[in-house]
């Protein structure tokens, strides 16, 4: 508590300071330093939540992460996401944990690494479990997090080469369920004669789309003089988009509801059968 009303103290004696008079070194070293103190600050709040239910009790609120939300006006969901990697790193990654309290790495690293961990088989070794985790630290000290990411997702072929090419098959199955209970699709007419489509497709599916517009927004089927290939890449899109559906071969579609524009043609009968009989069509009953 009293670390905590210390940082308070210190931020109150430099709340009335201008950054833009510091020289570049200074810019350079606070914004480092400041970085490292947010995350080793978020990495102790996290772990306050975690042990916190006592507070939430008292209010009657749903979890810790649900009464700082409401006593702060802040986002619910990101409180309860730091409830629970706050939970997670203090009862499963020690030195991940650890890495973070002290300011090696970030906590967007530590998240990283915890949810890499965390998809390991259930059967692994604790021996290989502890030295993924150290190995994943140690690479978090020169990686950002794209890159962490990737390593974080093949550290089996770093500490178990053997088990890499069956684990790596296991998650991507597992993305591809994720990414299909995620698919959504829906439709929102504006009133001024467009719609917006808002979509949520599997990676693999979104890439199709793609290359299938992309050929049509190719230079070699436009033509040269057209307005169209001066437009932006999204707009070029949408127009590829729609010449996409325009030409949707209908054989392959289902017979009923298959065509979105359809003709009907109101005729009595004894017009009809004129008609045919003018044109010297028969058998008509």
């Amino acid at each position: 508590m009293a670390a905590a009303r210390g940082i308070e103290a210190a931020l109150d004696d430099v709340a009335g300071s201008d950054p833009i008079f510091a020289t570049t070194r200074e810019k350079a070293t606070l914004l480092v330093t400041l970085s490292r103190i947010g995350a080793r600050v978020s990495a102790l709040r996290a772990d306050v939540l975690a042990v916190a239910d006592d507070v939430a009790e008292t209010t009657a609120d749903r979890s810790p992460g649900a009464w700082l939300a409401a006593e702060t006006r802040t986002d619910r969901r990101e409180a309860a996401r730091d409830e629970r990697l706050g939970a997670t790193l203090r009862e499963r990654w020690p030195i991940v944990a650890e890495a973070v309290r002290v300011g090696r790495i970030t906590w967007e690293q530590a998240q990283i690494i915890a949810t890499a961990l965390g998809q390991l088989p259930g059967d692994l070794e604790p021996e290989l479990v502890a030295k993924a985790e150290a190995h994943l630290v140690t690479e978090a000290g020169q990686f950002g997090p794209v890159e962490l990411r990737r390593l974080a997702r093949k550290v089996l072929e770093v500490i178990a080469p053997d088990l890499a090419d069956d684990h790596e098959h296991r998650l991507l199955l597992a993305e591809e369920r994720r990414a299909r209970a995620a698919t959504r699709l829906s439709f929102r007419p504006r009133g001024d004669g467009s719609a917006d489509l808002h979509a949520r497709l599997p990676e693999a599916v979104a890439n199709r789309l793609k290359t299938y517009l992309d050929a049509y927004t190719s230079p070699r089927r436009l033509n040269l003089d057209s307005e169209v290939e001066r437009l932006p890449l999204p707009r070029r899109r949408g127009e590829a988009f729609c010449a996409l559906l325009e030409n949707l071969p209908k054989n392959g579609l289902p017979q009923h509801g298959g065509s979105a524009t359809q003709v009907l043609v109101m005729i009595d009968y004894d017009t009809l059968c004129g008609s045919l009989a003018d044109s010297g069509a028969h058998g008509v009953a």
